[in-house]
């Protein structure tokens, strides 16, 4: 769990992980600088669970982004399975249960992640997530029987939308290193690097509230028009790709192939959900993503 300036939540959130019914795990928590109370809250229930809960922060309390914050994390790892959880964020009770059982019993598999509720603040507007969370639902019928490749389609869209619903095998941390320019995708990044060495499995039930509000860096990074962005994301995940020798066929967003293989995912999706089809050509008419 990484936190920064979240008081008004995290403590929702580290009560969520206390509460699981899976209870062999260990929290690692690295703040970034909060200047809030997050850390006063956090040090609360470290004195009360001072063996499962532990709290990193950066020399001198300073802030040093998403990159640095989360690669801090990667680096006191020592479990099998590793569990993001957003410090705003909050995963029902059996969360860890189902999507760790989900990779045990696949073994092909190196990634879980479920389906989700949303949890909207107050004057949220939140229609362009309840279609993305669509989306992850239609992609993941195609993974929840059987453990499926999702390489061909993980460069369109995020499909496991935030990292707190990334359960992973812990291995596959072990050469993933953040672009640092696009820190705010660092989550479709894991996404993308564990598409490469495995399989995706879906659990059904939703496991987990996603929280939509105004302080959230993701929030205010996509008011802008990031497809410009989001162009120069895709060429340097894809330069990384090259330099690991992943299959090109697979992962390169600019060839020919790649560009036939989105038409046809689009359309499939399309004909399933017209409507969000619909509403997705009046946000772009109204320069809005």
């Amino acid at each position: 769990m990484t936190s920064y300036n979240y008081g008004i939540y995290i403590r929702d959130a580290i009560s969520s992980v206390m509460n699981q019914s899976y209870q062999d795990w260990e929290l690692i928590i690295v703040d970034d600088g909060s200047k809030d109370n997050s850390i006063e809250i956090i040090n609360g229930f470290i004195s009360e669970n001072p063996q499962k809960i532990k709290l990193l922060t950066h020399l001198g309390n300073e802030n040093k982004g998403i990159k640095q914050t989360n690669e801090l994390a990667f680096s006191n790892i020592s479990g099998k399975y590793v569990a993001f959880l957003e410090s705003d964020d909050v995963w029902k009770p059996n969360c860890l249960e189902l999507k760790i059982s989900a990779l045990k019993n696949n073994p092909e598999a190196v990634l879980a992640f479920s389906d989700l509720e949303l949890l909207i603040d107050d004057g949220f507007d939140a229609e362009r997530h309840q279609n993305y969370l669509k989306y992850s639902r239609y992609i993941g019928n195609k993974c929840k029987k059987n453990p499926k490749s999702l390489a061909r389609m993980i460069l369109f869209r995020n499909p496991i939308i935030s990292f707190s619903n990334i359960v992973i095998r812990s291995s596959i941390l072990q050469d993933f290193s953040i672009i640092k320019e696009h820190e705010i995708w660092s989550d479709w990044q894991l996404v993308i690097h564990a598409a490469g060495l495995g399989k995706f499995i879906y659990v059904e039930n939703k496991l987990l509230y996603w929280r939509l509000h105004r302080k959230s860096q993701n929030f205010h990074f996509i008011q802008s028009n990031i497809n410009e962005k989001k162009h120069e994301f895709l060429k340097s995940v894809s330069r990384v790709i090259n330099q690991k020798n992943m299959p090109k066929k697979y992962y390169y967003p600019f060839s020919f192939i790649s560009k036939i293989y989105k038409v046809l995912h689009d359309l499939k999706f399309a004909i399933c959900y017209p409507n969000i089809v619909w509403t997705e050509f009046k946000r772009i008419d109204k320069n809005k993503l």
